[in-house]
């Protein structure tokens, strides 16, 4: 008898509906951009350490440090 009744309720409780291309798209966006700010963020940590003479973008990222 309890087959009647439940019988429909958990049908599609496995399975998530499809993201559309434009969110695929904007979240892969997101994570490209978190991933190439969070680097940005460690390698300008290491900027005060680092001669400006060998390395010409450390101290341009310096600059960049408050942004970031």
């Amino acid at each position: 008898m309890s087959e009647t009744y439940y019988s429909g309720y958990d049908s599609d409780r496995g399975r998530k509906p499809r993201r559309s291309l434009l969110l695929r798209l904007l979240d892969l966006l997101m994570t490209l951009l978190t991933a190439v700010t969070a680097v940005t963020m460690v390698v300008t940590f290491f900027v005060p350490y680092v001669d400006p003479g060998r390395v010409w973008f450390f101290p341009v990222l310096g600059l960049a440090a408050p942004a970031v």
